[in-house]
């Protein structure tokens, strides 16, 4: 009989020890998907700030966010004065931008157009909206999917400039090394 229980606790043990080992695989397995996905984020991250920085031209900037990468580019560089006609340039500078951009996907872009002022004949809020258009328009000839697109802010804090921002995506966990 003791013979027995020794029999039954000895295959208990090796079922738990290897129980254990499973989940501590397991474990180890979700820590290596996880680093793997900070790893992928960072270096998109860093695409998309390289992308932006080729981008950019002399006047613009690059603000970052937590959870986005902006560029800031100047009214008056894009738009002639109180109108939402581009400028001479100002299309193959936004066509750069959605080269640059295109090359550093996955991607999705927020357009803001903040004008604290009026155009002729137009309230700012009207002539922001039409520049926003216009602005789309462009990136959107020049290869930006529509899909990649998200919903401008409601009320965009004051200003007089376009702001072209980089959100991150959210990457999937990348799948484990052992099923690869």
């Amino acid at each position: 009989a003791a013979r027995t229980a020794l029999e039954k606790a000895r295959g208990a043990a090796r079922r738990f020890a290897d129980e254990l080992a499973r989940r501590d695989a397991f474990f180890a397995s979700i820590g290596r998907r996880r680093a793997a996905k900070i790893r992928a984020a960072a270096a998109l991250r860093q695409a998309h700030h390289e992308a932006l920085a080729r981008a950019g031209g002399p006047t613009a900037q690059i603000v970052e966010r937590q959870d986005a990468l902006i560029l800031r580019l100047a009214i008056e560089d894009l738009f002639l004065p109180g109108t939402s006609i581009l400028r001479d340039g100002a299309e193959p500078r936004l066509a750069w931008t959605c080269h640059c951009l295109l090359r550093a996907r996955p991607f999705s872009l927020r357009l803001t157009i903040m004008d604290d002022l009026d155009g002729f004949k137009t309230p700012a809020v009207v002539l922001a909206a039409r520049r926003r258009a216009r602005v789309h328009e462009v990136l959107r000839a020049h290869g930006v999917p529509e899909e990649a697109f998200l919903a401008p802010e409601r009320c965009p804090p004051p200003g007089t400039q376009v702001d072209i921002a980089v959100v991150d995506p959210d990457l999937p966990l990348p799948a484990d090394e052992e099923q690869r």
